[in-house]
């Protein structure tokens, strides 16, 4: 990270931090600054159930609690499961208003710090890091998972800090893996390549690391509530979300053929893992992952069962490696999609409150569109003899 970078994704941490040390030195000290409930008030009335021992996706037990945080409020259940829960269980010893603001300044942080990575992890300028700021903070997905306090910033993380330190720190990037379990509906193909690659390519390490961290999850969440899998997995069959209406294709086949008919949600999950198996066999031996990665993201998203517009937040990977080309062109071409970038990203929050999610539903194939001609123009220059080509392919 540039020291920049470092100085601001610090100021926003030390803000969490104090806002939680204050709050504990003196409870109730931001219950008057305003806050949004859902989808952090989801998990945190979640993982105080489970810490008091009680079924957090019990819908009654759900409904008393969440009612304490907005009264008349629908008990709405934490569909990620027990390991989304674990990452809220810290902040269940606060007030919800202060735990609200603290992780408010913890996902900035985040975005901060993972935005720079992504730029030097593809040789973006670093002089053009406000931009990436930018970028990485005022995004459509960005700006929701902000707003709502989403969990899929952690996901955007794990796939950093894989992407960061899988060839030097091997350990460390498989605890990176684990974070994908706290949402993982959106990776199941980049689970399923990841299994692969590393089969092929006998990343113990990796593996040892991917482990430990799923089970340190599990074990957090578990310590008080020995039976959150069972019950999680009792929701699952006897409550599925089936009612809910998801900006992926899948959806589309739903519209077409039934609501009611719930797995046509799976139904294009295994032509993804047909292409995902062919195109790792394909490239096997060249194998990449900060290449691949960006492409593997889209398509993963396009197959997955469910998927809001703020799990897109992972497609960073994909603007970064685009725009930190563009920059090294020193073609003026990335600040215009810069610019229609935030267009999209105000257009996205005005429209909002107007439309339902599905409206959205264009947004992930369109992006893919996008990427596959951009990309295209990206290793057509890369093929070329000149300084940025030698650079890439030497990092890469």
């Amino acid at each position: 990270m540039t020291a920049s970078s470092r100085l601001l994704a610090g100021l926003f941490l030390f803000l969490s931090f104090a806002t939680l040390a204050i709050d504990f030195f003196k409870p109730g000290s931001f219950r008057a600054i305003p806050y949004t409930i859902p989808d952090f008030g989801i998990y945190f009335t979640a993982a105080t159930l489970s810490q008091k021992g009680q079924n957090p996706f019990d819908l009654q037990a759900i409904g008393r609690e969440q009612n304490l945080l907005k009264p008349g409020m629908p008990p709405m259940p934490a569909n990620s499961g027990p390991w989304a829960i674990a990452a809220v269980v810290p902040f269940t010893v606060f007030d919800f208003p202060a735990a609200r603001l603290a992780w408010l300044f913890l996902e900035i942080a985040i975005l901060i710090g993972c935005g720079d990575i992504i730029w030097a992890i593809y040789k973006g300028p670093s002089n053009q890091v406000p931009f990436v700021w930018l970028m990485a903070l005022f995004s459509y997905a960005s700006l929701q998972v902000l707003w709502l306090g989403q969990l899929s910033v952690f996901v955007l993380l794990g796939f950093v800090i894989f992407a960061r330190y899988y060839r030097t720190h091997p350990f460390l990037a498989g605890i990176g893996l684990a974070l994908l379990a706290l949402k993982p509906q959106n990776q199941l193909l980049v689970i399923l390549i990841g299994l692969i690659w590393m089969i092929h390519r006998r990343q113990g390490r990796i593996v040892t690391g991917l482990v430990a961290g799923v089970g340190l999850l599990t074990c957090f969440v578990i310590f008080s509530n020995p039976l959150i899998i069972h019950q999680y997995l009792a929701m699952f069959r006897d409550d599925p979300p089936s009612g809910y209406l998801t900006p992926v294709p899948a959806t589309v086949l739903r519209l077409c053929f039934g609501l009611e008919r719930f797995r046509l949600n799976f139904a294009l999950l295994p032509f993804g893992f047909v292409w995902g198996i062919i195109y790792y066999w394909i490239h096997r031996n060249e194998w990449n992952w900060i290449e691949r990665l960006p492409l593997i993201l889209l398509v993963s998203y396009l197959v997955s069962p469910f998927g809001w517009a703020y799990d897109q937040i992972v497609f960073l990977f994909v603007y970064l490696q685009v725009m930190a080309w563009a920059a090294s062109q020193r073609s003026a071409s990335w600040i215009l999609a810069i610019l229609i970038h935030g267009a999209l990203s105000a257009y996205y929050l005005i429209m909002l409150s107007r439309t339902e999610e599905l409206h959205w539903i264009w947004l992930a194939p369109v992006w893919t569109l996008a990427y596959l001609v951009l990309n295209h123009r990206r290793k057509a220059s890369m093929n070329r003899s000149d300084p940025v080509r030698e650079d890439l392919i030497r990092y890469v």
